[in-house]
């Protein structure tokens, strides 16, 4: 490991040391919606060399954290209210999807049905989740193994990445008690996976529908 000013500590590797601090900031308003992006200030600032801030621009880049303009300039993403919305009603047309594809009378589907007890602890503890994913992360892997489609799972994992990125910038803690009933009574139907994907397309339509109720859909969200 190695440390520059203001007690940063680079982990594994410095484009991953610097892609995680930059999350951290976008997350914590540090970094908030519409501040530049630029990779000099970045560099010094970390104390660290150009190349590293470029790999992680490149990597919050593809996770929607940092937008590119028409004139190459980048900046720090803006999440709307309808945009938000859009992440969860794309998130919950994909799982549907996938949920039809399994067949829970010959898979074994307990390890999903496990998963999805733990969504609601996941969604007010996001401060635990580890760095492959939280249980929604995990349900999503776990649904799209099952499915068997490979051009489906590819999907799952971009929209997955994208999605838990982008929502991070969203305050979503307070719903978690409509994550824990739903997917506990998701988990319950098992191994009936035709209709816990009809309660999955029910619920992602009711959370689209209580999120709507909190901003206008242009109002940028912010975590202040």
């Amino acid at each position: 490991m190695t440390t520059g000013p203001n007690n940063f500590v680079a982990p594994a590797t410095l484009g991953e040391a610097v892609a995680a601090q930059l999350r951290s900031e976008i997350a914590t308003g540090t970094l908030p919606p519409g501040a530049p992006v630029r990779d000099a200030e970045i560099a010094a600032r970390l104390g660290v060399s150009i190349t590293p801030v470029r790999e992680s621009i490149a990597v919050l880049i593809s996770e929607g954290l940092i937008d590119v303009l028409p004139n190459k300039r980048r900046q720090v993403t803006t999440l709307t209210q309808r945009q938000a919305e859009e992440l969860m009603d794309a998130l919950g047309a994909l799982l549907t999807i996938g949920l039809y594809r399994i067949d829970g009378k010959t898979q074994d589907i307990e390890p999903l049905r496990k998963i999805m007890l733990k969504i609601g602890e996941g969604i007010a503890h996001p401060e635990t989740r580890p760095p492959e994913g939280g249980p929604v992360t995990q349900m999503v892997n776990e649904i799209f193994a099952l499915a068997g489609n490979s051009e489906l799972r590819a999907l799952s994992q971009g929209l997955v990445i994208r999605s838990s990125a982008r929502i991070s910038l969203y305050p979503y803690k307070h719903l978690a008690p409509l994550w824990n009933a739903a997917f506990t009574e998701i988990a319950e139907l098992l191994p009936d996976t035709k209709a816990a994907a009809v309660k999955v397309s029910e619920f992602f339509e009711l959370l689209v529908a209580t999120m709507s109720t909190e901003r206008t859909p242009d109002q940028v969200v912010t975590l202040a």
